[in-house]
């Protein structure tokens, strides 16, 4: 998924990417969290300077996943 962000993100082809990601990171289910914080993880790797009109957004979420009550693989992967 991270080498079609490359791709797409920079031409703004992929706008749905990024609430898609959010709003599974916000899910009440942790399965849900952890694959979004990790797809989420995977994508700023390869194109950090696309988000980074987001990084208020992609801040707040950040702190929210640090202290996800059920997940220790959601708290590790924001942390990454």
């Amino acid at each position: 998924m991270s080498a079609i962000a490359n791709i797409e993100l920079p031409l703004n082809e992929w706008p749905e990417l990024f609430p898609f990601l959010q709003q599974a990171c916000e899910s009440t289910t942790a399965i849900h969290r952890e694959v979004g914080i990790y797809v989420l993880f995977s994508v700023l790797e390869s194109v950090i300077e696309v988000l980074k009109a987001k990084a208020s957004s992609l801040y707040t979420l950040f702190s929210k996943l640090l202290v996800d009550p059920e997940s220790t693989e959601v708290r590790i992967t924001t942390v990454r």
